[in-house]
């Protein structure tokens, strides 16, 4: 019989290592739920003598199918002003890095992917279900997706080197999936800066 007790336990060891060993993830859809455990990570990495006196890198592991909008720009936020207060904060993107987790991936210091990695680009949706909308509220939804849409594009667009209008025609009505190579190829600087066949740490 199986002793649950002991099984979370070690679970939580492993997780405390990890964490001590300045390794965080973000491998699930981008929502309230991650964002918040996130934050949580970074400020309790942060902390560590070893990494607040920036002698030592925090890791990012970064494999996601995207999600939320607003928490993920949240993310990115987060890595940038930790970044802006002297953390050295690198991505390592793997599997499936997608929607917003690309722009997640132009905060860190440096972005790294593994060889199989896939990245898709698209512009921002939004699923309505069955809500009931006036014409009026239509619009002013429509157009604060456009807005948050500029937004994200734009932090693609200015750290891969890529002029945004050009995203936005590439991604119009379509998913963008590019490999590992096609992403780093992607405007002058890439959606990230290096493929690795071994994790640098």
């Amino acid at each position: 019989m199986t002793d649950f007790t002991n099984v979370r336990m070690i679970d939580n060891a492993r997780e405390y290592d990890l964490k001590r060993r300045g390794f965080l993830f973000v491998c699930e859809e981008v929502d309230k739920t991650l964002a918040r455990e996130f934050a949580k990570d970074l400020v309790f990495v942060s902390g560590m003598p070893e990494f607040s006196d920036a002698k030592r890198p925090i890791s990012v592991f970064l494999n996601t199918p995207g999600g939320d909008i607003h928490d993920g720009l949240g993310i990115y936020d987060l890595i940038r002003n930790f970044i802006n207060m002297g953390f050295e904060i690198n991505g390592f993107g793997y599997g499936v890095v997608a929607s917003m987790g690309v722009v997640i991936m132009q905060a860190f210091s440096t972005r790294y992917s593994l060889p199989n990695s896939q990245f898709l680009i698209h512009q921002a949706s939004r699923f309505h279900g069955f809500d009931r909308e006036e014409v009026t509220q239509a619009k002013e939804n429509v157009q604060e997706l456009e807005r948050l849409n500029r937004i994200a594009m734009g932090l693609i667009a200015a750290r891969a080197g890529i002029n945004i209008e050009e995203l936005f025609a590439m991604s119009k009505k379509t998913n963008c999936w590019f490999d590992a190579v096609g992403a780093r190829n992607l405007g002058a600087n890439g959606v990230f800066d290096e493929i690795v066949n071994k994790l640098p740490f």
